[in-house]
């Protein structure tokens, strides 16, 4: 037992920053030359492969694709796409990590840096996540034309497509750690100050994967939204984000209403103990002995008051509306479009 203990302090840990750096952003750390160069060539791998294919194998695309002529049209789509998901799962992994320090003192050393997010460093996360969805899509394209080229594009839309699951898997992961941290006690800060209790960066984070959403929606406009069960599908996609981006911050939520509804009792009681000598005092002279203490007191209850009652402020919440309206209306134009035949 006494050896055990001595590997563990001799085998160097990895620091809280190593452990939950998403698996898009570890690959291209250990790639040579600049990040954006490697940011680039990944979004665009897709568009790169279907230009290849359409000069060597353009029968190939014409059993892959309904229309011949849309294939490009989708190479640049999935290439915007992809690359606003790999800046959003660098966006939020940075953010983790920089909130790590913010976690270890709200809890008071319950949970360690990065601990209610380690999920978002996972490589097994998003590699059968992918998995997943490549079985039934790559499988039903590789058994329309079986070949080797076939084969080699199931596995370059593997490559292709891992930052957009990649990201679905960070953001989820995001996600269920804000609702865990929300599931531990929590040490808020004074509410002079901070009208958030310390919580308005957790608020913030929780927001990136909807406004990942309101980046990638003119793309809405390009792809193939043609019928009412697409748009049911989107709309219903977009209502998920919403909701958990809610519920993930009810926790979080119930502990600021909890230390609102305390530092709100506090200061009426304060305001209640200055307003009582002047009550019980003489008249105008009462007034004026307990005039600045009144003034004080009742600064104290506006602030009280004015604690958030969500982990975000208002701007925020603005953002979220103007988000799920600007999308759902992108559905619906490009819905009516569609059936108009433009």
């Amino acid at each position: 037992m006494g050896n055990g203990v001595a590997q563990e302090a001799i085998a160097p840990a990895r620091a809280p920053a190593e452990i939950i750096v998403p698996l898009t952003e570890r690959v291209m750390a250990r790639l040579p030359g600049p990040r954006w160069l490697w940011m680039l060539l990944w979004a665009t791998w897709l568009l790169i492969i279907l230009v290849v294919l359409r000069y060597l194998f353009p029968a190939l695309l014409t059993v892959l694709f309904a229309e011949g002529e849309t294939t490009l049209t989708f190479g640049f789509v999935t290439s915007y796409t992809m690359l606003v998901a790999l800046w959003a799962v660098g966006k939020l992994g940075r953010d983790v990590v920089a909130l790590g320090p913010t976690v270890v003192r709200l809890t008071q050393g319950r949970l360690a840096e990065g601990e209610p997010f380690r999920a978002v460093g996972s490589a097994w996360g998003p590699l059968v996540f992918m998995a997943i969805v490549t079985i039934p899509y790559g499988g039903v394209g590789f058994l329309k034309a079986p070949s080797l080229a076939s084969a080699l594009l199931v596995l370059a839309g593997f490559i292709g497509w891992l930052p957009l699951l990649t990201f679905g898997w960070v953001a989820g992961a995001v996600l269920l750690g804000l609702h865990r941290l929300g599931g531990t006690p929590l040490a808020l800060p004074a509410f002079e100050v901070d009208r958030s209790l310390g919580l308005r960066p957790f608020g913030s984070l929780a927001f990136t994967p909807l406004a990942y959403g309101a980046v990638a929606t003119p793309v809405l406009f390009l792809t193939g939204l043609r019928d009412l069960r697409d748009a049911i599908v989107s709309l219903g996609m977009l209502l998920v984000i919403v909701v958990l981006l809610f519920a993930s911050l009810r926790r979080l939520r119930s502990q600021l209403l909890t230390a609102k509804a305390s530092h709100l009792a506090w200061a009426r009681s304060l305001f209640q103990h200055a307003l009582d000598p002047i009550r019980t005092g003489d008249g105008v002279a009462g007034l004026r002995s307990g005039a600045l203490e009144l003034v004080a007191a009742e600064a104290i209850e506006r602030r009280a008051a004015a604690i958030q009652e969500w982990p975000f402020d208002e701007g925020i919440l603005r953002g979220i509306i103007a988000i799920v309206t600007s999308v759902t209306t992108a559905i619906v134009v490009r819905l009516v479009l569609s059936r108009l035949g433009l």
